[in-house]
Parts: structure tokens; sequence; C-alpha cells
């Protein structure tokens, strides 16, 4: 079986136990995922991962092997180093796996990347309310003749800040979710709140 070339064509043209069995020579543990496309993707990927890897398989074994003798503490602050984010769990088994996938490469280094928003995104904001609270509130944003629960909010935020004393912050809420002020719309500013 390691004797098949590394490449995408050659995997592709495995049988599913073959590309199984490559799977398990490469990424160290069994498979039984059906998945060709994820099992050929996951073995290049493991296998581009160890090429960029130093060969120092003695350190690395090593390693691994003092990782049963540590303590809860002593896995957390190692995978503090080696992964560069702490963590809070204290399951010794899942702290020694967590390890291993760093030690071999197939999981993300480093800390959590912050997904940058640009001026033009539209986030959607979470509110939970019971059904009868909605409903009620519905009938009391539709006699005030407001459009949508957005607009309520809308002015609601506004209102709040403003007596707050946060105008610049209000002074955002006075676009619309598009971004602009709206088509022949009143702006907030110039409505009832």
């Amino acid at each position: 079986m390691s004797k098949v070339k590394m490449n995408e064509e050659s995997l592709k043209a495995l049988r599913l136990p073959e590309l199984q069995e490559k799977y398990a020579e490469i990424v160290g543990e069994p498979t039984r995922s059906p998945n060709k496309v994820w099992l050929v993707r996951k073995i290049l990927e493991t296998a581009k991962t160890r090429a960029r890897a130093p060969k120092d398989k003695t350190a690395a074994s090593k390693a691994r092997a003092s990782t049963k003798t540590m303590s809860v503490e002593e896995l957390q602050a190692r995978h503090h180093e080696l992964i560069g984010r702490p963590t809070g769990s204290t399951d010794v088994a899942y702290l020694r796996w967590r390890l291993r996938q760093a030690e071999r490469g197939l999981m993300r280094i480093g800390s959590e990347p912050r997904v940058a928003h640009g001026a033009d995104d539209i986030l959607v904001l979470p509110l939970r309310m019971p059904a009868p609270v909605v409903e009620r509130m519905d009938e009391a944003r539709r006699r005030l003749g407001l459009a949508s629960r957005a607009e309520l909010f809308r002015r609601a935020l506004h209102r709040y800040f403003v007596e707050s004393g946060e105008r610049e912050v209000a002074g955002f809420l006075l676009q619309r979710g598009d971004g602009g002020t709206g088509a022949g719309a009143v702006p907030i500013s110039d409505a009832r709140s």
C-alpha cells in the first residue's frame, strides 16, 4: 500500500477499502468514513503538513510518551504552550488527544482568528421572547404605524442611547438596515420614539 504515489489522481483511483487503509497509514488512526473525497483531502493535507514539519520523530515520540505521566495542570500548560490557546478542560484523555492532534499537524495552532466585518456587512442580532409577548408587541407596533420589528428595535435602541448620553452610538442607529436612510422613509430622528 505504501508504494502508491501520493497525488490526488492516484488516491482517487483507489477503492474505498484501500483508501481507508491509506488514511490509517498516513493519518495514524483508522476510519470508517465512506466519503472518498474527504478521505483524499485529509490524506493529502496530512502528507503536506508532515512534509513541512521537522523530521525529528524521536523528539515528537518523547513528547507523546511524556504526556502519559503528566497531571491535568501540566497537560493544560502543555496545551497552552503547543497549541497557543488556554483550555479549561480537565479531561486527561481529551487533553492528550488534543496534544496528539497538534503534534501531528491536524489542528489549527494559535489563537482564534477574529472575523473582520466590513462597513457594508449586515449582522443579525438574536433576540428571544415568548410568543405571547411578541404578539402583543406586534399589535402595538402596528398601532404606532411602524413597518417592522426591526424598525421598532432601532427606534427603541436609539431612544435608549440618547437618554443614556451615548449620542454617537445613537447616531449610527439613524441608518436603516441597508446602510441608507431608506427611499422616502422618515429618518428615525424625525420619528416619534
